[in-house]
């Protein structure tokens, strides 16, 4: 993946908020059982975000930035499941691990996603 520069403030600004505003989207759809659509929104909310670069001395920005970007990962996990799109939902698991190897609802949506792929051999470890 190409990772882009780092992102000047009106473009950290801009990327949040789109990435907040499809995160809350989705939970909206979500809740009127909209699943489709709610993981649509979660994309579209993680694609904001890998369009920017935290500067390192931005630490606000950059915690900021990891919880949006592991609750979009978490959701699209999720929705992924719902709709039995297995490897989406693996792909977003652990990409959450990477960033917090002790998320609990990441391990077990990992699981549940290898468990939809048939590879059974693996999900014990998740658990």
């Amino acid at each position: 993946a190409i990772v882009p520069a780092e992102s000047s403030m009106k473009e950290l600004q801009d990327g949040l908020g789109f990435a907040t505003k499809y995160r809350k989207d989705g939970v909206v759809e979500w809740e009127r059982g909209n699943h489709e659509d709610a993981l649509k929104a979660w994309r579209l909310g993680c694609e904001a975000l890998q369009r920017i670069r935290v500067p390192d001395t931005h630490p606000s920005e950059q915690k900021f930035f990891s919880e949006v970007k592991v609750a979009l990962l978490k959701n699209r996990a999720l929705a992924a499941l719902k709709l039995n799109s297995w490897q989406e939902a693996l792909d977003s698991s652990e990409q959450v691990l990477k960033l917090d190897d002790q998320d609990h609802k990441a391990w077990f949506r990992k699981a549940c996603a290898l468990e939809g792929l048939g590879r059974l051999q693996e999900v014990e470890a998740c658990l």
